[in-house]
């Protein structure tokens, strides 16, 4: 998946709950839950070939306009409010699992491993269906649809 929707999910924890560990845990498992929804993403040939080469400074432009485009709209939105803090700790980790995976990639260091395990499990495959993945597309846009209609009652 591409990085503004885990920082915008990220940030939305963070600008309702105000407990760090809450904001720090949700926000993580967070990433594996928005990975389980079908969703295109883009590919990044420096990690499948694990070299530097000519399309690594396209993939690096991908990716900084990418994080740049969802950090910059919460930043714009919400920079003055009490609630940032918490939405740059939400933001920060829903996109760790990602950071983790990358460095899994490069290093294969045992530490790593179970990220890499859990986020292969999660991560949207349509070469794979599993019937929880639907489930969890269900219950994602049930959260949408009710976050949205208690915003709008406010």
């Amino acid at each position: 998946m591409i990085i503004t929707p885990h920082l915008l999910v990220g940030a939305a924890i963070g600008s309702r709950i105000h407990n760090w560990w809450a904001v720090a845990i949700l926000s993580f498992a967070s990433h594996y839950l928005l990975d389980a929804i079908p969703h295109p993403a883009y590919q990044l040939n420096f990690l499948k070939t694990k070299t530097f080469g000519k399309g690594t400074v396209a993939d690096i432009l991908k990716l900084g306009a990418d994080f740049c485009l969802g950090f910059l709209f919460v930043f714009l939105v919400a920079e003055k409010t009490a609630s940032f803090p918490y939405m740059a700790l939400g933001m920060f980790m829903a996109i760790l699992p990602d950071f983790l995976q990358v460095l899994y990639r490069f290093y294969k260091n045992r530490f790593l491993e179970p990220f890499q395990i859990i986020h292969d499990y999660f991560h949207f495959d349509k070469t794979k269906k599993f019937a929880w993945q639907s489930a969890v597309t269900i219950f994602t846009i049930f959260v949408a649809i009710t976050s949205i209609i208690s915003i709008l009652i406010k």
